[in-house]
């Protein structure tokens, strides 16, 4: 038993334009191209930015006339660590002894009163989502 293919061609022109393309193709690859027009380029500085690079660099100036104040900051932060004892860091015990027993029992109270409302508005939320899931399940 023979067997047959059936192809579907595209139309005559589009077969003549397809080899056209391919010839010229293969003859325009054969061309060196040069690649440097496509580097990237950066735009010339204007006056005004010029200027401003020569002011931003100049020591007496620019950013260089803030060293002096730099000097001088970094010489009291090191005359400052010397300064320690009580009351002078965030370490532990270090306010301790400039507050009243008076104000630790206030604080106390306080921070007693504050857990026991947290705890009454915790119950209080519980009740109401039971009672939220309770109508849902009803219904």
């Amino acid at each position: 038993m023979a067997e047959t293919t059936q192809r579907i061609l595209p139309a005559q022109y589009i077969e003549d334009l397809g080899q056209d393309y391919g010839k010229q193709l293969a003859a325009l690859t054969q061309l060196p191209i040069d690649t440097s027009q496509f580097a990237p380029q950066v735009a010339a500085q204007d006056a005004l930015q010029t200027q401003a690079y020569t002011q931003a660099t100049d020591a007496t100036k620019g950013l260089g006339a803030y060293q002096p104040f730099l000097d001088k900051a970094s010489t009291a932060a090191d005359a400052a660590t010397g300064l320690t004892g009580v009351g002078a860091g965030t370490g532990a015990g270090s306010i301790a002894s400039y507050m009243s027993p008076y104000q630790s029992d206030v604080i106390d109270t306080a921070l007693t009163e504050f857990d026991r409302q947290a705890a009454a508005q915790k119950a209080s939320q519980v009740s109401t989502s039971i009672r939220y899931t309770w109508c849902i399940w009803w219904w």
